[in-house]
């Protein structure tokens, strides 16, 4: 925070966040912007943040899913 009332560059922190964040907010929270009428008042605006990362949670458990469900290559005789 006294970043902001000094004006400093940004932190490594802050410069990794935001690319992330871009990443993971997405499908959902950029259609958001997309549709200019469709607003979430109040604590509302919690059920889109929650629907994306429900959907992140989905797309990472079915890799996890398939990737435990792909075959390991048999080990050969001894190295």
């Amino acid at each position: 925070m006294a970043r902001f009332d000094t004006g400093g560059e940004p932190g490594w922190v802050e410069t990794t966040a935001e690319p992330l964040f871009s990443i993971l907010s997405f499908p959902v929270l950029p259609l958001l912007d997309r549709l200019p009428g469709l607003r979430f008042p109040g604590l509302w605006g919690y059920v889109p943040l929650m629907a994306n990362s429900t959907l992140w949670a989905v797309v990472v458990l079915a890799l996890f899913q398939a990737r435990r469900r792909m075959p390991t290559a048999p080990k050969g005789k001894g190295a």
